[in-house]
C-alpha cells in the first residue's frame, strides 16, 4: 500500500510539473501577435526620451470656412487649447462629399498660435461643399484621427470633436 501511494505522488508531480512548463511556453510565446489580457509583453524598444511623457496636444474642434467659390477650397482652423501654444505638429485634412474623396493626403507642418489654434488652408478645387472632413494629426512622434461631419453651405461652421 505504501508503495502505491508513493507511485501516485510521483505522478502526481511529474503532472504538475508539465502542466506548469507548458504554461510558461505558452505565456512566453509571441501567439501569433496575439496579445494576453493580463501578461506584460515583452519589449525592446527603447522607453527613454528627452520629452516629457505627458506632452501631447488633443484637438477640440475645428471651425471650416467655404467662401462659396469651388476653386477656392477650404479653410480650417483648428483650435487644441491655449496650453499647445507654441507646439508645431503635422496635420492632413481630407475633405470628402457622399463618398467622394476631393483632396489627396497630405500633411502640412504648422505651429499652434498663442491662442491654441492651427490654421490649414485647402486649395483644391472642389465642385461641392464638403459634407465630411477627416483631420490627421501627428506630434511628437504619435498620431491621432478625427472625423467632423460637415453642413452643405457657405460660410463658417464650427464643429466639436
Amino acid at each position: 500500500m505504501k508503495e502505491k501511494n508513493v507511485l501516485i505522488v510521483c505522478i502526481t508531480l511529474i503532472l504538475c510539473a508539465v502542466i506548469i512548463a507548458a504554461t510558461f511556453v505558452i505565456v512566453s510565446s509571441d501567439n501569433n501577435g496575439i496579445p494576453i489580457p493580463g501578461v506584460a509583453a515583452n519589449s525592446t524598444k527603447d522607453n527613454s526620451s528627452n520629452v516629457a511623457p505627458n506632452d501631447t496636444v488633443d484637438l477640440s474642434s475645428v471651425t471650416f470656412y467655404s467662401d462659396g467659390n469651388p476653386n477656392t477650397g477650404e479653410v480650417a482652423t483648428l483650435y487644441f487649447g491655449k496650453e499647445s501654444a507654441g507646439k508645431v505638429v503635422e496635420i492632413s485634412t481630407v475633405y470628402y462629399r457622399d463618398g467622394y474623396q476631393f483632396n489627396k493626403v497630405e500633411y502640412g507642418t504648422v505651429s499652434i498660435d498663442s491662442g491654441g489654434n492651427a490654421k490649414v488652408t485647402d486649395t483644391t478645387p472642389m465642385n461641392k461643399y464638403p459634407d465630411k472632413c477627416v483631420i490627421t494629426v501627428k506630434y511628437n512622434g504619435n498620431s491621432f484621427t478625427k472625423t467632423a461631419n460637415l453642413g452643405t453651405y457657405k460660410g463658417s461652421q464650427t464643429v466639436s470633436l
